[in-house]
């Protein structure tokens, strides 16, 4: 159960990570251009 929930969390943190970087990417690349 404990390795169930450290795999969910540990692709929750990387989806969640990815989109923020992406968020933030996009975010600046508009301020910029």
């Amino acid at each position: 159960v404990m390795t169930l929930i450290g795999i969910i969390e540990g692709i929750i943190y990387l989806v969640k990570s990815q989109t923020d970087f992406e968020q933030l990417y996009v975010f600046n690349k508009r301020e910029w251009f």
